[in-house]
């Protein structure tokens, strides 16, 4: 059951973690720091609010926002909350509230980036070779296991 859908932007606190599961499925964790500026006051300062998030996310993304986001890079995140539980080393329940992110991407506002397209397999390929010169003009879009929307 997914929580309720959040989107913030913010940095990241640090380089973004990946791990494996015993199955084999990739996964990574990441802070953002999402700043809540309120208006100039009298003696021209703002007050400042910092929300800290912690974000997860799955699969090939986790794999790509691993090798493509660092400490610092500013970050738009989409994503579902929903309520992390485990067990501490003191054999206590502990839960924390995480995005389980279903988008992450650069805040360009902030930021400029250079898009690289995903390598192709080699039955893409083939199946490129063998189609006609029209269609090997604009190859087909890549997608990972989820439909693009």
């Amino acid at each position: 059951m997914n929580g309720p859908e959040v989107q913030f932007e913010g940095r990241l606190g640090a380089d973004p973690e990946l791990r494996y599961s015993q199955s084999g499925t990739a996964w990574v964790s990441f802070s953002v720091a999402a700043d809540k500026v309120g208006p100039k006051k009298d003696n021209g300062e703002r007050d400042r609010v910092t929300t800290w998030f912690k974000v997860k996310a799955f699969n090939q993304q986790a794999e790509h926002i691993a090798s493509t986001l660092a400490k610092g890079a500013s970050v738009i995140v989409r994503g579902n909350l929903e309520l992390d539980k485990w067990e501490g080393s003191d054999g206590k329940e502990r839960t924390d509230m995480v995005c389980i992110a279903d988008t992450v991407g650069l805040n360009l506002r902030w930021s400029s980036a250079v898009w690289t397209a995903p390598e192709r397999s080699e039955n893409s390929n083939r199946s490129q070779q063998n189609s006609s010169p029209a269609s090997s003009s604009a190859p087909e879009p890549v997608y990972g296991e989820e439909e693009p929307f």
